[in-house]
C-alpha cells in the first residue's frame, strides 16, 4: 500500500509499506531525512572533511571522483578517532607515531573505502603491527642489502628500456623477498618468546627462509627484462606459483603476508 510519511526534515515522501508494518516504518523514516536532505547533508559532510584534511596537511587522495569524495570523509573521522584517543593509544607502544604517518601516507580512495567497515581501534592495531614491522626490516636494511649484493646477477637482455625498467623491479622484488627470509629468521630466533599454541607454527616456517633464498638465487640468474615487466606486479604467493614452486610454499607465503605483521610482532 502507498503512504505518506513526513520526515524530520519536514518532506514528504511515499513510500511501499506492507500491510501491518505502517506503524513501525513510519517512526523508521520519521526519524531520518528524506533521500534528497541526507544527499545534501554527505555532500556538506564529505565537503568539511576534505576542507579539514587539507588544514592537517594530509595528501590530496587519488582514484575515481565518486570514491574520493566518501573516503575523504571515512579519512576524517578516522583521525578524528586518533586525535580523541591519542593517549590510550600512545600506551600501544613507541611505534604510535610511526603508525600515524603511515596511515597518514595513504592516498588511495579505494584503500579507505576497503577499511571503512572496520573498527578504527583495530585498523590501528594493524598500523602498529605494520609500523613494527617496517622498524624492524629498517634495522636489518644492512644486512638485506649486503644479500643483495651477494647473489650473482646476470646481466639482463632485452631493449634499453625493458632492462632499465626491469632492473628496479629486480630490485625490488629481490629486497621484498630477502626482507621476508630475514625477518622470519629473527623471529624464529625468538622462540622463548612464542606462545606454546606458536610452537607448531614456528616448526611449519622453519624451512621457509631456505626456500625463499634459493627463489632468491633463482630469481638473479633470470636474464629476460620482459619476464620482470610481467611480473612486476606479483604478490609474492603468485611469484611462487609463476616459479612453479611448491602449492604449500604459496599457501604458507598467503598465511605470513596476511598475518606477518602480528606473528612477528608477538
Amino acid at each position: 500500500m502507498l503512504r505518506e510519511i513526513k520526515h524530520s526534515c519536514g518532506h514528504i515522501e511515499t513510500y511501499q509499506i506492507p500491510n501491518g508494518k505502517f506503524s513501525r516504518m513510519k517512526k523508521f523514516y520519521h526519524e531520518r531525512l528524506c533521500k534528497e536532505c541526507w544527499k545534501e547533508q554527505e555532500q556538506e559532510k564529505q565537503k568539511l572533511a576534505k576542507e579539514d584534511n587539507a588544514r592537517s596537511g594530509l595528501p590530496r587522495l587519488t582514484g575515481p571522483l565518486n570514491l574520493v569524495y566518501g573516503a575523504e570523509l571515512i579519512r576524517y573521522e578516522f583521525f578524528k578517532f586518533i586525535t580523541d584517543n591519542s593517549e590510550d593509544l600512545k600506551d600501544k607502544g613507541p611505534q604510535f607515531q610511526f603508525a600515524v604517518d603511515l596511515l597518514r601516507s595513504k592516498q588511495k580512495a579505494s584503500w579507505w573505502h576497503a577499511h571503512k567497515r572496520e573498527r578504527f581501534v583495530h585498523l590501528f592495531d594493524v598500523a602498529m603491527d605494520h609500523a613494527a614491522h617496517q622498524l624492524r626490516l629498517k634495522a636489518l636494511a644492512p644486512e638485506i642489502q649486503k644479500q643483495v649484493n651477494s647473489l650473482h646477477m646476470v646481466p639482463l637482455s632485452g631493449s634499453t628500456k625493458q632492462i632499465q625498467w626491469a632492473e628496479s623491479i629486480r630490485s625490488k622484488i629481490l629486497l621484498d623477498l630477502i626482507g621476508v627470509e630475514l625477518c622470519l629468521e629473527e623471529a624464529l630466533n625468538d622462540k622463548e618468546e612464542w606462545a606454546e599454541f606458536m610452537v607448531q607454527l614456528c616448526h611449519d616456517l622453519e624451512p621457509v627462509p631456505d626456500l625463499l633464498r634459493k627463489m632468491s638465487k633463482d630469481l638473479a640468474l633470470m636474464d629476460a627484462a620482459g619476464h620482470w615487466i610481467e611480473i612486476r606486479n606479483h604478490s609474492l604467493e603468485d611469484l611462487v606459483r609463476w616459479m612453479k614452486r611448491p602449492e604449500s610454499l604459496a599457501r604458507t607465503l598467503h598465511l605470513v603476508q596476511g598475518r606477518f605483521f602480528f606473528i612477528l610482532n608477538l
